[in-house]
């Protein structure tokens, strides 16, 4: 059984920064503007910035940590009760990931989550070695899988500037929708393309950890640097170039550039590698600080902290509210994105005060049903 660890509901507040940092700019504006290299130097730098240390690494600590803790579901109701509730966990994400895309944001990660989970299913009986053998698999897939974005959004590079392919994203809320809705299935790709795997290979990296007990441990980054074949510098030196040529590709010459095409194969090794590391800063500050209570809200309520960065964003951009879209740089769209954040760690803090969780937690509980109490383990042995 996986108990809940404080450091990961601080891990999950601090990884919806990177899903803001990264999602907001797709959210207010144009798509072409936005795989386009930007200009001016503070833009420059703020795409650097989120391209190289935040974009393709929230996602794989999220899914790290869906992971951990679906293990800790398997092993509490795999004598009885984990298949149906699992299910309808998985049903529940899905329809709320179908309403999200839909209505908020079509880069949504909750069908991509609920797709993984089932995925992973067939997975949690199995030993950490072998979960951690399919994870490497998935991340070798993971960069075919990018190279292969990479190419397509080099091909296709001439129809971007289509006029037809304009975003209405920035008109009234039908509006907003009626373009989302066309957009879905081909975002829908592009996330699983960009994400599925590496997602996958974090998923089950994940179970593992939770079967090994690596986030209980009083020293995470001893154990990973133990388990490692190359020195923990070294993990890190490639890690942080593969991220910096691709963060270095995206700020100064766009997803479309013939560079994209190593650039994308090379944040598919660079990727995982930060996540990693993010994770084990993440759980080593965790064990040092005391966070305040609403950054802790926000990651015991992540799942309602998300959606309302969406609906947040789409009123500051959307003419039914500020109007802002396709009107700001890379740079002011960050420092949005730090404001929108705070704003949904309050958020998530009001509602669990007021209501005892966020609005969506309350939802995916009543649809998943009561946790079954832990089986209790066989007897101990006498001794003498």
């Amino acid at each position: 059984m996986t108990p809940r660890l404080p450091a990961v509901d601080l891990i999950r507040a601090f990884a919806l920064l990177g899903i803001c940092a990264v999602n907001l700019p797709q959210m207010g504006m144009e798509a072409g503007d936005s795989l386009t290299a930007p200009v001016g130097a503070a833009n420059q730098a703020a795409r650097l910035f989120v391209a190289t240390f935040l974009e393709a690494k929230s996602f794989p600590v999220f899914a790290f940590l869906l992971g951990w803790g679906l293990s800790g579901q398997w092993e509490r109701g795999r004598f009885e009760g984990f298949a149906p509730r699992h299910l309808r966990r998985c049903a529940a994400l899905a329809v709320l990931g179908l309403l999200h895309g839909a209505l908020v944001y079509t880069g949504d990660i909750l069908l991509p989550y609920a797709i993984l989970s089932l995925l992973a299913w067939p997975l949690l009986s199995a030993s950490p070695r072998t979960l951690l053998r399919v994870a490497l698999a998935m991340l070798a897939l993971g960069v075919l899988f990018l190279l292969l974005l990479g190419f397509t959004l080099r091909f296709f590079a001439g129809f971007a500037d289509d006029p037809l392919l304009l975003s209405r994203l920035g008109g009234t809320f039908d509006e907003a929708t009626r373009q989302r809705l066309e957009d879905l299935p081909t975002d829908f790709v592009s996330a699983m393309l960009f994400n599925g795997p590496i997602a996958l290979g974090a998923l089950l990296a994940g179970a593992a950890a939770a079967k090994s007990r690596l986030l209980e441990a009083p020293d995470p980054l001893a154990r990973v640097r133990a388990l490692l074949p190359l020195p923990l510098g070294w993990v890190l030196a490639i890690g942080l170039a593969a991220n910096l040529l691709y963060g270095a590709t995206m700020a100064f010459a766009g997803a479309e550039s013939p560079a994209a095409f190593p650039a994308f194969g090379a944040v598919g090794v660079g990727s995982p590698l930060l996540a990693a590391l993010w994770l084990l800063l993440l759980l080593r500050l965790a064990a040092r600080w005391d966070a305040p209570a609403w950054l802790m809200a926000a990651g015991r309520n992540s799942l309602s902290a998300y959606v309302f960065q969406g609906v947040a964003a789409g009123w500051v951009f959307g003419s039914y509210g500020l109007g802002l879209f396709g009107q700001l740089g890379f740079a002011a769209l960050l420092g949005l994105a730090l404001a929108v954040w705070l704003a949904s760690c309050l958020f998530a803090a009001a509602c669990e005060r007021l209501l005892g969780a966020g609005p969506l937690e309350h939802v995916l509980r009543a649809v998943t049903g009561r946790r079954p109490p832990a089986r209790p383990g066989p007897p101990p042995l006498p001794v003498g």
